[in-house]
């Protein structure tokens, strides 16, 4: 009798550190999948000579993905037309097994 309880009871264990790595992995490619964002709109920012419509897109389209960007101007060249941005993404990090949820930020330089 005292086998099949330690049975079960270890199966629980087993099934619960199984849940509490894939919730972990999840926060995880949370994170990973907010670091591609920044470095797309960092590209595209940069492809674009930093173009006020595609900045004004770029945080549209991440407001709408669930993230924060701010674009903060930088420095500007000899004829006024910026040519380094900051680049700051605001994302939520959730592990909901353990009821964690933090907001973390992203920084970059466009150039």
């Amino acid at each position: 009798m005292a086998q099949i309880v330690q049975f079960f009871t270890n199966i629980v264990l087993m099934l619960l550190g199984f849940f509490l790595c894939i919730s972990i992995t999840a926060g995880v490619f949370q994170s990973v999948r907010a670091d591609e964002y920044k470095a797309d709109v960092i590209a595209e920012l940069e492809d674009s000579n930093f173009n006020g419509n595609v900045i004004n897109h770029c945080i549209i389209q991440a407001s709408e993905a669930g993230y924060h960007l701010t674009v903060t101007p930088c420095e500007y060249d000899a004829d006024g037309d910026l040519c380094l941005a900051e680049v700051v993404l605001e994302y939520s990090y959730k592990v909901p097994l353990l009821g964690m949820e933090e907001n973390k930020q992203l920084r970059g330089i466009a150039r």
